[in-house]
């Protein structure tokens, strides 16, 4: 339902924006340093990996120290055993919307400030999506290993074979990861045998 909704979006998004790109300006972005003479670094490129690592350390220390986080894992885990322990699932539910409209909202900004903004970002939210799958959909700490898995594979194809297949890089990785280990590289078996 959610790719769904997603690729509905995206249409209508098109009908009513045909053509629509731009940029998103931003002071300073335009500022950065020459490391040698094939090198050079925008302050701006330094953005995304920055505000990721923040937002997974936020994560992480959410779900593993904090209250509600370790109901939303309860509620993850078995939604009946959490509602008879006395946990508002609906409550939890809203909660883990919230946060999922937040880190795509955050995820969204930082990609408008590395290129071209239009409707073709969605396809960036699918590539994160099989990062999810790859790293394990109940292990929080097998995304960044997945991620830097799916980019260096993906720059790799960019850099030596043809920029056109990078872009199903990230597909071909996820293919693979399924056939040898469906619930991810960092995920649980008991995990895929209860979804």
């Amino acid at each position: 339902m959610t790719l769904a909704s997603l690729f509905l979006l995206e249409s209508v998004s098109d009908i009513a924006w045909p053509g629509v790109t731009g940029f998103m300006g931003a002071p300073g972005s335009s500022t950065g340093y020459q490391l040698n003479e094939n090198t050079y670094i925008r302050l701006f490129d330094l953005i995304p990996p920055l505000v990721g690592g923040i937002v997974w350390v936020l994560l992480i220390i959410f779900y593993r120290v904090s209250k509600q986080g370790k109901r939303v894992r309860a509620v993850a885990e078995n939604a009946s055993l959490a509602a008879r322990r006395g946990i508002n699932i609906n409550h939890i539910g809203a909660l883990s919307w919230a946060f999922a409209v937040i880190v795509a909202v955050i995820a969204g900004v930082t990609m408008g400030t590395q290129g071209v903004v239009s409707s073709l970002i969605v396809a960036t939210s699918l590539k994160g999506f099989t990062v999810a799958l790859v790293g394990g959909l109940d292990s929080i700490e097998g995304v960044v290993p997945a991620a830097l898995l799916v980019a260096t594979l993906e720059v790799v194809t960019v850099r030596w074979v043809d920029q056109q297949l990078s872009e199903a890089v990230p597909f071909a990785v996820l293919l693979i990861v399924l056939m040898i280990r469906p619930w991810g590289l960092f995920g649980r078996t008991e995990e895929l045998e209860r979804v």
